[in-house]
């Protein structure tokens, strides 16, 4: 399927889930329905209180692993305790509210192995109450000061080589899936868009944040933890401004596909 060799490495597909009842069904039949069939779906449960992890035991899967978070509550502490026992030589991601098309790991995972590349990411769809809203297009490639300037990468379209994962974990604190971003680019990585949109981002009510402050004041703490300097750190929240508003009312709420 994959090169001249027939080259099938494991995908980990990280997955936390926290009272996800209504949605998770189908985002785990979007995994376990993919072209590529070697892959581990670890969900992490993140202390639901409602019918989630009965759900989830309805798979009979062996492919589907189970496990309960073992740090800090939270989306970082779901994805960590999964990756710490995730064996795939790539690590994908997807929430328990979001879905993949069918053929999105196997396109991605070609991209990889043909251009050598460690960390990938992708285009992707908004959607609410099972309807297109919109279309976000990723920049080609990325780089640490570019991610500074805005945040483009969807974590539901990344795909990373595993060895980037060492001594990397999502830290806590704001915008955990970002910060890891950051950490693994200021290492003079570039991201690749693999150039297809095959993930499907669920809009909740709170996407578009009513507390738009509150949201500048994580983008800022965010960036203060690169100690760039305070001239600087001015600039890059402006520009994250700039994109953020591009990003929110013309690619996720105009069904226009925009490239920021």
């Amino acid at each position: 399927m994959l090169g001249k060799e027939m080259y099938n490495p494991l995908i980990s597909v990280i997955m936390p889930a926290y009272n996800a009842e209504n949605t998770i069904r189908k985002s785990v039949l979007s995994v376990l329905n993919q072209s590529y069939k070697n892959f581990e779906l670890i969900i992490c449960d993140d202390g639901s209180t409602d019918e989630t992890k009965k759900i989830i035991l309805t798979f009979s899967d062996a492919r589907i692993k189970f496990i309960n978070n073992k740090y800090e509550k939270g989306a970082a502490g779901a994805r960590n305790s999964a990756i710490d026992i995730c064996s795939g030589e790539y690590v994908s991601f997807l929430d328990s509210d979001d879905i993949w098309a069918s053929d999105k790991i196997e396109k991605q995972l070609s991209f990889m192995i043909k251009n050598d590349c460690d960390f990938s990411y992708g285009d992707y769809f908004t959607f609410k109450d099972d309807d297109n809203t919109g279309l976000f297009l990723a920049p080609v490639k990325t780089s640490y000061e570019d991610l500074l300037k805005t945040c483009s990468i969807g974590c539901l379209t990344v795909m990373l080589h595993k060895k980037l994962l060492i001594n990397q974990r999502f830290p806590s604190g704001y915008k955990e899936d970002y910060q890891l971003w950051l950490r693994i680019l200021k290492d003079g990585i570039i991201a690749a868009n693999y150039g297809s949109a095959d993930s499907y981002y669920r809009l909740g009510k709170n996407t578009l944040s009513s507390n738009k402050i509150d949201e500048l004041k994580k983008q800022w703490y965010v960036i203060r933890l690169q100690h760039v300097g305070y001239i600087k750190t001015v600039c890059y929240l402006l520009t994250y401004v700039y994109f953020g508003l591009k990003k929110h009312c013309q690619a996720y709420r105009s069904g226009l596909g925009v490239k920021i």
